[in-house]
């Protein structure tokens, strides 16, 4: 192999682990999730007293209150509150098809 084709293979590499890392951390956004989801969704979080932002697949340790910028929001790890330590996952509330975040958690970020 010669160094062309070796920084050439590099490069391809790098560009499938940087998509593929990427391609994870936006799973449930207003770009993928249908309108009725995502009106479902704003719903949901206007309904609540807590709403927290936890993105384990992005190396997150324990969750934070949201900020309610819905213009960069991705449901897969908003969690509202249904109960006093209970809260759950909005994507999976509204069926957007999410992989690697609870269903539910604690206020910690602990899942049910």
């Amino acid at each position: 192999m010669n160094k062309t084709s070796r920084w050439v293979g590099i490069g391809v590499m790098a560009g499938f682990v940087f998509t593929a890392g990427n391609a994870a951390a936006d799973q449930c956004t207003s770009m993928s999730a249908t309108k009725s989801q995502w009106d479902w969704a704003k719903r949901a979080v206007q309904n609540t007293t807590t709403v927290l932002w936890f993105c384990q697949p992005c190396g997150e340790k324990s969750p934070k209150l949201w900020n309610s910028d819905w213009k960069n929001a991705d449901l897969a790890y908003l969690y509202v509150q249904v109960g006093d330590d209970n809260f759950v996952n909005v994507a999976r509330l509204v069926s957007c098809p999410v992989q690697s975040v609870p269903t539910f958690i604690d206020r910690g970020g602990k899942p049910h």
